[in-house]
């Protein structure tokens, strides 16, 4: 992670050169060919640029008053490099260091979603084993979105996936947030293809 993160810097003095050097090259009112560059340096470097280069960019882009452009920037960068993101070992996440906080509110959404992911595979999972839950699991449980049963589904791959998705519903089917997540989730799992209609066939009660 350490390598993605840094350098962090204020300017454009991490960026390649025909990008750090345009915005001195003249006193020209050339605003638009500058953006115009930067988006085409963009479009083939958004998923090898760090962070640091990231902000750098963004930083210039807020200097002269773009803020819609830094956002839509910031925005396509995680959109591109959410997986690779996904994967940092976020122990070693400096805040301090990142000195924007819409890029950073990014990285910690990210974060989130990925603890919340874990957490939830692993409730689904203990649910199973212990046949029961505590008042935690029904709270997390309660606030997870129909997306969110989705990718967890998606992500378990283990021989108990039906024993797994059959407990969470014999006990929480009469909870209406949660069943009905559940279902709608299993409904989108099945319309992905014909091999998954047939695997939620023992779902019917649900689907």
């Amino acid at each position: 992670m350490h390598g993605v993160l840094y350098p962090i810097n204020s300017d454009l003095s991490s960026l390649p050169t025909r990008l750090a050097k345009e915005p001195y090259s003249s006193f020209e009112n050339n605003e638009d060919i500058i953006l115009e560059k930067i988006n085409n340096f963009l479009v083939e470097a958004v998923q090898i640029i760090s962070i640091g280069e990231l902000i750098s960019i963004t930083n210039f882009l807020k200097a002269i008053d773009r803020y819609d452009k830094a956002s839509e920037i910031i925005k396509k960068y995680f959109q591109k490099n959410r997986v690779k993101i996904e994967s940092w070992d976020y122990m070693y996440l400096d805040e301090e260091n990142i000195n924007d906080e819409e890029v950073l509110n990014h990285i910690k959404s990210i974060i989130s979603n990925v603890k919340k992911e874990i957490k939830l595979i692993d409730i689904v999972k203990n649910i199973f084993e212990h046949r029961g839950y505590d008042q935690e699991d029904k709270i997390i449980l309660e606030s997870v979105t129909e997306d969110e049963y989705f990718e967890c589904f998606k992500l378990i791959h283990d021989d108990n996936l039906k024993g797994y998705i059959d407990t969470l519903w014999f006990f929480f089917k009469s909870n209406e947030r949660i069943s009905k997540n559940i279902k709608s989730a299993l409904v989108k799992i099945a319309t992905e293809s014909k091999l998954n209609q047939f695997r939620l066939n023992g779902f019917k009660k649900l689907v």
